[in-house]
């Protein structure tokens, strides 16, 4: 069992550096694998779209060709054909659309006085200077039928006796635009073409030159492609759409079709994939590539090479880091140790103190002293303030116990009030029933009334509103028994109504104002009542038109409110006391005088917005009570 605080130090610490070294190990090679992934990715992309570019601009060289070759075909024709009807041959032509043979008239057509039907001359000429296969087609009712091509059918022999029948989309091409290209798949090979309606020197349609020029010049392709290498020891292939190789420095011709691989790339027509293949040299290797889709020829150009030719130099990263978080694990190791000593003293030295403490042998008045200000040191002085906390405990503990006190002493001055109001007021109910004075029934009704609300809870705590109406009914049984002499004026901003305060704070002090006030004093008296919130505080004041006090008792009262001395003011006494220990020193009560005669109290109180469970007063500046949830 592992007990040692240093060896668990030493075990936590080798852990996490283990853990740290492993995932920096793994995060590295990760991120150097995918830095490298998009690196490959970034390089064959731009590369493929490059020798895209370049095939289209091969094949685009091509179409413009092919519209220069057209040029060169009309300069050699001028206006020197011409046709002979009184001249004519009999051929079987083939018809383009249906493949169907039909017998047609072909009427002599000349070129300078030579027949040109089946004569290679002009053909080849146009040929030679242009490098496109050449057809010259002659109109006839029938349509347009080949007289003359450089195009060999299958057999080899010239393509002569083609017929392009009237309607058909070329028919009325040429007829319509007179000169037109296009794109047409000839002998399993695509073509530019281009067609040029053919009239005499009197405009009338007499035939139709034909030019067709193959999209790209395939060898020459090849040996553009065969330049650029790709990694190591890749070269960009292109493939047709039935899978086979058509451009690739050793593959040409090979087929692929089988390949699910390949396939895919001739589904996609554009994006990256991974793949297995095997080799030339018969080794199956993962390669990595971009393709293209070229849809002027049905292309697909692949360009990618070995999967080793771009992620090689990991192998040698992976055997990097193996070396060197291997000695750091070492060193983690022997830093763990010495760590986990260094540590581990100044806690023993701690939880001996504790140790202390829990057997009743601690010495509260010393100290722990921890050079340092680390974790350790601070834990050092959380041992001194839990001391210090000790200490004050009792202290504590003693404001509690004064608390309820305060609150014993209140019920037992209730007590004491209680009987005594009760006796006062039942002699005058009695006077008053002996004398048939009707008053009598509403004073059994506001005593039952005032002992209902000051005995119906045993809680220690009410609403503001709740003190100004047992002070209503206490004011209405006093104002009754000395025969209306009393009057109650209340003041009090309605936002504080329903705050929360202690109870009996008020009543003290309005019997105050009438036994030490009114009565040795003639007349009527007033009462008044003034409540405000002020931030998060109230403020009540108790004030009378009474006799007042003079200075020196007004002061020696404040003193004894504030502890300074004693006196005999128990009543008022005990509410200051109660506020006090509730709430805090900030808070409390004090008499004041009011001009023209009279003494006011006024109560300084928290706003207390929620009902409070309890209260305790923990220090100078602030009180703690739990709210209602």
């Amino acid at each position: 069992m592992i007990s040692r605080i240093s060896t668990k130090l030493m075990l936590a610490y080798g852990t996490l550096f283990a853990v740290l070294l492993i995932l920096s190990g793994v995060f590295l090679y990760a991120r150097v694998s995918s830095l490298i992934t998009e690196r490959v990715d970034s390089d064959l992309s731009s590369t493929a779209e490059f020798i895209k570019t370049i095939v289209e601009l091969r094949i685009e060289n091509k179409r413009d060709e092919v519209r220069k070759d057209l040029i060169v075909a009309e300069h050699f024709l001028m206006n020197n054909l011409s046709i002979h009807h009184g001249e004519t041959r009999k051929i079987t032509a083939v018809n383009y659309l249906t493949e169907k043979d039909q017998p047609v008239t072909i009427p002599t057509m000349e070129f300078n006085g030579i027949p040109v039907f089946a004569n290679r001359n002009l053909v080849d000429r146009i040929s030679e200077k242009t490098g496109s296969d050449v057809t010259l087609y002659q109109r006839l009712p029938e349509g347009l039928v080949a007289i003359s091509t450089t195009i060999l059918d299958e057999r080899g022999n010239r393509d002569i006796g083609r017929l392009i029948p009237n309607g058909s989309p070329w028919d009325i091409l040429v007829r319509r635009e007179g000169t037109f290209y296009g794109r047409d798949y000839l002998s399993r090979e695509w073509y530019f073409t281009a067609w040029k309606q053919i009239l005499n020197k009197e405009d009338e349609d007499i035939g139709a030159i034909f030019i067709a020029q193959k999209q790209v010049d395939l060898p020459k392709l090849e040996e553009e492609l065969g330049a650029i290498k790709v990694g190591r020891q890749g070269f960009p292939f292109v493939l047709d759409t039935l899978s086979k190789v058509i451009i690739h420095p050793e593959l040409k011709g090979l087929s692929w079709s089988q390949s699910p691989a390949f396939v895919e790339m001739i589904f996609r027509k554009n994006g990256r994939i991974e793949y297995n293949a095997v080799d030339s040299d018969g080794k199956n290797r993962d390669h990595i590539a971009f393709f293209r889709f070229i849809p002027d020829m049905n292309w697909v150009l692949v360009v990618g090479s070995y999967k080793d030719d771009f992620y090689g130099g990991l192998s040698t990263l992976k055997n990097m880091l193996l070396i060197v978080f291997g000695a750091a694990g070492v060193t983690s190791i022997l830093i763990s140790m010495f760590l986990g000593h260094r540590i581990s003293r100044p806690i023993v030295d701690v939880s001996e103190k504790l140790a202390e403490i829990a057997l009743g042998e601690a010495n509260l008045e010393s100290r722990l002293v921890v050079p340092g200000d680390d974790e350790v040191g601070r834990l050092a002085g959380y041992y001194n303030t839990f001391v210090a906390k000790l200490r004050n405990l009792q202290e504590m503990e003693r404001r509690g116990v004064e608390v309820r006190l305060r609150d014993s002493q209140m019920n037992a001055l209730q007590a004491q009030i209680n009987p005594h109001f009760l006796h006062n007021t039942l002699e005058t109910i009695r006077y008053m029933i002996k004398l048939n004075d009707n008053r009598a029934s509403e004073m059994i009704r506001l005593l039952a009334e005032l002992f209902r609300i000051s005995l119906g809870s045993d809680s220690n705590i009410t609403t503001v509103r709740r003190e100004l109406e047992h002070i209503d009914l206490y004011m209405s049984l006093q104002s009754l028994r000395y025969g209306g002499r009393f009057t109650l004026i209340k003041n009090v901003d309605p936002d504080i109504l329903n705050l929360y305060t202690v109870r009996f704070i008020l009543q003290p002090i309005v019997e105050n104002s009438i036994h030490h006030g009114f009565e040795p004093k003639e007349g009527p008296g007033t009462v008044t009542i003034f409540g405000s919130r002020e931030g998060e505080r109230i403020t009540l004041s108790v004030s009378d038109n009474g006799v007042g006090m003079d200075s020196d008792t007004m002061k020696n009262l404040n003193w004894q409110l504030s502890g300074r001395a004693s006196g005999g003011h128990i009543g008022l006494k005990n509410v200051h006391d109660r506020i006090h220990l509730h709430f805090g020193e900030s808070f409390g009560t004090h008499v004041g005088e009011v001009p023209g005669g009279g003494t006011i109290v006024t109560l300084e109180l928290p706003a207390l917005e929620w009902e409070p469970r309890s209260f305790h007063a923990w220090d100078d500046t602030k009180y703690a009570f739990l709210e209602n949830d």
